[in-house]
């Protein structure tokens, strides 16, 4: 094992222990099957997210790594735990630690020309984005409040981009 990939393991599993709840850690397969032993071993297999992750994309935004995305990944893993009774999937794992790194998972250029919106580009393999644009300088009296017709978590709409 690598210093790097050692590193990487004892922040995941510091974040791991500091946040999980006992009782949530015992109904998982890994700790009836094993007991901690077997929890610390499946903890090193996605710590190995974490690893790939940083080998394949860096570190762009100039994070301490360490503390600010293995410990935050392990504390994520045992709020998953602690809320699902079993560890996150692989794929969950590799999408929460680029968001953590900060890595863009997709680069969206919006072209504007007098105000308005004339094109929205994004790279090949992204979805197709959906643009709203709020112009609070052209809002009359009398219009509802144009912040709150927007809807209420943008985090569940997905592939939409709102402008004001």
């Amino acid at each position: 094992m690598s210093t790097q990939n050692t590193i990487t393991l004892a922040y995941v599993v510091k974040g791991f222990f500091a946040s999980i709840d006992k009782v949530m850690l015992s109904m998982t397969p890994q700790s009836k099957n094993g007991g901690e032993i077997s929890v610390v071993q499946h903890l090193a297999e996605l710590a190995q997210h974490d690893d790939a992750v940083y080998k394949e994309h860096g570190n762009p935004a100039g994070l301490t790594w360490a503390y600010e995305v293995s410990e935050m990944y392990g504390e994520w893993i045992a709020q998953y735990v602690n809320g699902n009774g079993a560890f996150p999937p692989d794929d969950a794992c590799t999408a929460k630690l680029m968001a953590l790194a900060q890595i863009p998972v997709a680069t969206v250029v919006i072209e504007v020309r007098g105000g308005n919106v004339q094109c929205v580009y994004t790279g090949k393999d992204a979805p197709p984005i959906r643009v709203v644009v709020r112009d609070f300088d052209n809002i009359e009296k009398g219009d509802p409040d144009p912040i709150n017709d927007v809807p209420g978590d943008l985090a569940y709409e997905p592939n939409t981009i709102y402008l004001w």
